[in-house]
């Protein structure tokens, strides 16, 4: 199954090494990821071209203006469905209170049930979502109780 995940980065992008990022995405070849800066803000948005360059499974995107975080997901999502052919996508926006590397982690080893449980739970809906509805916040589904919950991983 094909998956991407989108991840909006605020200002503490800096604080994460950038070997580290590169050599977290490209252990996940299966998995798109998109990069998204909603700051304009030259530095910044090199850093993160940097790491998109050195990864093929990496795109970036910058949104011009300071947009909320459900709008940048939104631009983000468009962006994800009209270049790959997604059938999951996940999103974690980056704040001080996330540990960002292992929520990428967590994610990259257990894509494949996330995504399935993810889907399984949406066919369940009465009505038809959107692929923009279908959306998952990462953090919150890797800490919300399931059937997953006795893996450590997880948690």
């Amino acid at each position: 199954m094909k998956t991407g995940v989108i991840i909006v980065f605020k200002s503490r992008i800096k604080d994460i090494p950038k070997d580290q990022l590169v050599a977290l995405f490209n252990n996940a070849p299966k998995i798109e990821f998109c990069l998204l800066h909603k700051l304009n803000d030259e530095t910044i948005n090199d850093y993160l071209i940097g790491i998109a360059e050195q990864c093929e499974n990496v795109s970036f995107v910058s949104i011009r203006n300071n947009k909320m975080n459900v709008s940048s997901v939104r631009a983000g999502s468009r962006f994800m469905h009209n270049e790959f052919n997604l059938k999951f996508l996940g999103y974690v926006i980056e704040s001080k209170r996330i540990d960002l590397i292992q929520v990428i982690e967590t994610f990259i080893e257990n894509s494949e049930e996330i995504a399935l449980r993810h889907n399984k739970n949406t066919r369940n809906k009465k009505n038809k979502q959107t692929f923009i509805q279908r959306l998952l916040s990462l953090p919150e589904f890797l800490n919300e109780p399931n059937e997953m919950a006795n893996d450590p991983a997880l948690i």
